[in-house]
């Protein structure tokens, strides 16, 4: 966990005054990331969070989480909680079963940066393939993972490294995230595979949050889905930026196999001004601006990139502050540059890092 007086970072992250809908996700054969949206009847109040989504509206207007994810998932409905298995299916599948896992609610001080995480023995009782999943953060996140944990426990929430990585099944920025396959194509957990939540908040209003976070996962009997996905994760670790200047970082990544991506995007802290990612070919992958709720871009049909191609992503900074920025966890002190994303097939449904 990362304490600390951060008051002064309500400069840079004051919540905006909310109004006219717009999506948390985009479709098409390029899109770019946003900065930012807004869902009508929000204000300034903390419980409203971001106010660009669907569920940061309905929090913001009733305050009830679990009525919210039901009104607002987006397969209808509730799947129950405490990683229980919910009743119907969805998502077009036969014999989908839903399954939420849903952490406990850990307190957050005004002006603190937490890291926290927790385990969750395998919710599913047998082999499945995920064919989507869907996720949702209480006001005053930053971003959240589920990550693959082999032979995990039920455990209680704690604190945990920022910068703590293994094999993601799902991952988020915006208070609410659906991550769809196409058909056919899914994410495999095995049996005898627990999952980890982690989550990073960090709270710049004067009163205390309540952090939660909700997954709901669509699955069906492992074996089902022929074509297995996996997570795109590049970081760029080589960050620095002296103060009182500008800077950037930039890395180039060779595809060692086909792809096709399902989505892509941004992860930078509140120093950053822009952000790209295009292909050795010319194809723009993804851009925006925002590093607080970017949107990802969901590619309709997905974006096929060959073997051998590359990407190439930037991050521009400017750095106002007297001290050095270089990559850390923190969103308050340290920048990260990462490119993120869905792609398959997935051989074993590996993450594909930069090479």
């Amino acid at each position: 966990m990362r304490q600390g007086n951060i008051w002064w970072a309500l400069l840079f992250l004051s919540l905006a005054a909310c109004g006219g809908e717009k999506s948390s996700e985009q479709s098409g054969s390029g899109g770019a990331s946003g900065s930012g949206g807004a869902a009508s009847g929000c204000s300034t109040a903390p419980s409203c969070g971001s106010c660009l989504t669907c569920y940061d509206q309905c929090v913001c207007q009733t305050g009830d989480e679990s009525a919210c994810i039901a009104q607002c998932s987006s397969s209808g409905g509730s799947a129950g909680s405490g990683g229980q298995a919910g009743s119907g299916g969805s998502a077009g599948v036969p014999n989908t079963t839903k399954v939420t896992l849903e952490t406990t609610p850990r307190e957050i001080a005004p002006g603190e940066e937490v890291f926290f995480c927790q385990n969750f023995a395998n919710p599913f009782g047998q082999d499945v393939d995920v064919v989507q999943s869907e996720s949702f953060m209480t006001p005053g996140s930053h971003h959240m993972f589920v990550f693959y944990q082999p032979g995990a426990t039920d455990g209680p929430v704690e604190d945990c490294s920022g910068l703590e990585f293994k094999r993601p099944l799902h991952t988020a920025q915006t208070p609410q995230h659906l991550t769809a396959y196409p058909p056919g194509v899914g994410r495999h957990v095995p049996a005898s595979t627990g999952l980890r939540v982690s989550a990073h908040y960090l709270n710049t209003t004067g009163t205390t949050l309540s952090a939660k976070v909700t997954v709901v996962f669509d699955v069906v009997p492992g074996g089902t889905l022929p074509v297995q996905a996996g997570s795109l994760f590049f970081n760029n670790l080589g960050i620095f930026v002296p103060p009182a200047q500008t800077g950037q970082a930039s890395e180039k990544c060779t595809l060692p196999y086909d792809i096709e991506l399902i989505d892509v995007v941004s992860h930078m802290h509140q120093y950053s001004t822009s952000f790209s990612a295009s292909t050795g070919s010319g194809q723009t992958v993804y851009e925006g601006t925002a590093w607080d709720d970017p949107e990802p871009a969901v590619f309709a049909p997905p974006l096929q990139i060959k073997k051998g191609d590359t990407i190439t992503y930037t991050c521009n900074y400017k750095n106002t502050t007297d001290k050095t920025l270089t990559f850390g966890d923190s969103a308050v002190t340290n920048e990260m540059c990462i490119l993120s994303g869905t792609y398959f097939p997935a051989p074993g449904g590996q993450t594909l890092g930069c090479n």
